[in-house]
């Protein structure tokens, strides 16, 4: 990517974008140069000046089986065509329900109670 994509690209989220747990405009505790990432890998992501990050984040969950993994997409891409998203404090899915019976029993993930599931 060129220097002056990336600039602009940093300017944009500077003005329209809020960085969580930070004050509007600014990331983190100090005054960082806003850092876009372009890609991700397993445990890598990539910004778009073409450093490499160790994401060791999770994401709360949510990428803890990395980036890109081909079985993971296309087990989101199974699950968005049928219900993409739910209000897991009001609503339960299907699948989850499926998840939960598959799961009782007395052997491994007995008494487990899921989260959130995908299809099963």
């Amino acid at each position: 990517m060129t220097d002056s994509r990336a600039a602009e690209l940093r300017a944009l989220a500077e003005r329209h974008l809020w960085m969580p747990y930070s004050a509007p405009g600014s990331q983190g505790r100090a005054r960082d140069q806003i850092r876009v990432l372009d890609r991700g890998r397993g445990i890598r992501a990539w910004d778009v000046d073409g450093r490499d990050y160790l994401d060791g984040t999770s994401a709360l969950e949510a990428l803890i089986l990395g980036h890109g993994d081909p079985e993971v997409v296309e087990a989101i891409s199974r699950q968005a065509r049928e219900l993409s998203f739910i209000d897991g404090f009001r609503f339960v899915s299907a699948s989850q329900g499926r998840t939960r019976r598959g799961a009782g029993g007395g052997g491994p993930g007995h008494g487990v109670r899921p989260f959130h599931a995908g299809r099963r």
